[in-house]
């Protein structure tokens, strides 16, 4: 069976993540379709070969790029040009730019420290906010303290909170004024202030406005006291107040943020999330 490979160009680079292949000609087997990025690089969208039938259709992570090239097996390749062969689209799936999932109400054995634990793919540049709820019940069953407590689990630790009205935002931590970026419409907001923990800048109605910061406690080092039931490592790791406490109920609060830094919108995979106890 003959086998050719032809380039398919567009006028401009293109975000996209998912391609539709419907055959023209029947018994038609494409081996490999790959695509080449702004930088210059070859990337693989298919590596396995598959017979298209009448339609199929692919999923990937976001690529930008300007051409893809797809290798047929067919006996008229040689003869007949691609869009005699097979019809291809390819475009961007829009999501929601916000998500939230709230657990259930879980219960853990009492240990003094806590720790969440999470395995989530796919975030790309999505930002997480997790509100950890927990109360500490006696022998008794008698609530010995509640606290909701946030927690990061983007990579170094950075915090994001949300607003889409008013003039400023509050922080739950005092964050480091340095490593602060506003985000509206996804555009970087350069005039703002910050005191305490209490950041004030103009949010235009109805966008949606993200302040991404570091707190200062997770670059200071030791313990934060975040109440006088709770301290936090910089790590996020939680040690809890022991008042002859027996079980810990929990449930946590997760919100999804595609602050659209990158115009490519995508959907975080939660696989697994929950905490650990330990007392050591």
């Amino acid at each position: 069976m003959a086998r050719k490979s032809y380039w398919i160009y567009s006028d401009k680079y293109l975000s996209h993540n998912y391609m539709l292949l419907r055959s023209i000609e029947s018994e038609l087997r494409i081996s490999s379709i790959t695509t080449l990025a702004g930088d210059g690089e070859e990337t693989e969208i298919l590596k396995n070969p598959i017979d298209i039938g009448t339609a199929k259709s692919l999923r990937y992570p976001p690529i930008v790029s300007d051409r893809i090239r797809v290798t047929i097996d067919h006996p008229l390749s040689d003869v007949l040009t691609i869009d005699q062969l097979v019809k291809i689209d390819v475009g961007l799936d829009n999501y929601e730019t916000m998500g939230t999932y709230q657990s259930e109400i879980e219960v853990a054995n009492f240990n003094k420290n806590l720790t969440v634990v999470y395995d989530i793919e796919n975030t790309l540049d999505a930002l997480f906010r997790l509100e950890l709820h927990i109360s500490v019940v006696d022998n008794y069953e008698n609530i010995v303290y509640s606290s909701i407590i946030p927690i990061s689990i983007n990579d170094d630790g950075w915090m994001v909170e949300h607003g889409n009205s008013g003039s400023g935002i509050d922080l739950p931590y005092e964050p480091v004024e340095e490593s602060m970026y506003i985000l509206i419409d996804g555009s970087s907001v350069d005039n703002f202030e910050v005191e305490d923990k209490r950041v004030k800048f103009s949010m235009p109605e109805g966008y949606d406005c993200f302040v991404v910061y570091k707190p200062k406690f997770i670059e200071q080092g030791g313990l934060y006291e975040f109440s006088k039931d709770v301290s936090l490592t910089p790590s996020y790791g939680m040690v809890l107040r022991d008042d002859y406490c027996n079980k810990v109920e929990f449930s946590i609060i997760l919100n999804s943020y595609n602050p659209d830094i990158t115009s490519i919108n995508h959907t975080p995979i939660i696989k697994s999330l929950g905490i650990m106890t330990s007392d050591k």
